[in-house]
């Protein structure tokens, strides 16, 4: 078993792909984390360039023929995962994949000032973000917080996401797309994870394009459903495991 096992979801990242890998090979040959890769149902070559890298035996590659949706991506690599602690973080480069390190050490530290693996959820905050998306991810946090008082809800989308891997059980009825971010933020409270922010940074996306930021109708209507979403969490809460 290792201390972290870290799922990355990968939709037509083909060109993001030999970076990560590249990170990934320093991290797990100097940290007790394994890595995840998920092809989620690409149609460019991320499969194909997976394949040209010799796998290690903390680097796991596997794939999704149909993509079902970014949670359904997590989740299915979560079912190869036997770390102590899991976790994701997304492969556009956003989100460096270095990250994962100093989640690593907030654990170890954690952990030693009892002796025993604590219940923790730990998340990066983002910065180097424009006004406007710093303003949407106060509003949905503010709205978090007045639905799931006294919760202290904040930057519910930043990465990495890692929690305790008692977490895994509730994540069954999570929902298959970008929600699952956070209803694992939400479960992480209900079962009184300790939470643990730290800064990361949130540069502009260096290949390709978002599957869901294009246009302002888009962002849009990405803040109405994660409101909604939300909001039928909060009216149906007693089913919320």
């Amino acid at each position: 078993m290792t201390l972290i096992s870290l799922v990355i979801p990968c939709y037509n990242e083909s060109l993001s792909i030999p970076t990560l890998l590249k990170k990934a090979k320093y991290i797990t040959s100097n940290y007790d984390i394994e890595i995840i890769f998920v092809d989620n149902g690409s149609k460019d070559k991320t499969w194909e360039i997976m394949q040209d890298f010799n796998l290690k035996n903390k680097i796991k590659f596997i794939r999704l023929k149909n993509n079902q949706g970014y949670g359904k991506g997590i989740k299915f690599g979560l079912e190869y995962a036997t770390g102590s602690y899991i976790g994701w973080t997304h492969a556009d480069l956003q989100t460096d994949l270095f990250d994962i390190m100093v989640a690593y050490e907030n654990i170890q530290k954690e952990n030693l000032k009892n002796n025993k693996q604590n219940l923790l959820a730990i998340k990066g905050i983002r910065y180097g973000r424009t006004f406007f998306e710093n303003f949407i991810s106060f509003g949905m946090s503010t709205i978090g917080r007045l639905f799931f008082f006294p919760w202290d809800i904040q930057e519910i989308n930043a990465q990495p996401s890692i929690y305790h891997s008692s977490i895994k059980k509730y994540l069954n009825k999570s929902p298959n797309d970008y929600n699952f971010d956070i209803y694992a933020y939400l479960i992480s409270f209900y079962l009184n994870f300790k939470q643990i922010r730290f800064p990361v940074l949130f540069p502009s996306r260096i290949y390709g394009k978002s599957h869901w930021n294009i246009n302002p109708f888009s962002k849009f209507k990405f803040i109405i459903n994660t409101f909604m979403f939300m909001f039928k969490i909060f009216l149906k809460f007693k089913n919320f495991k």
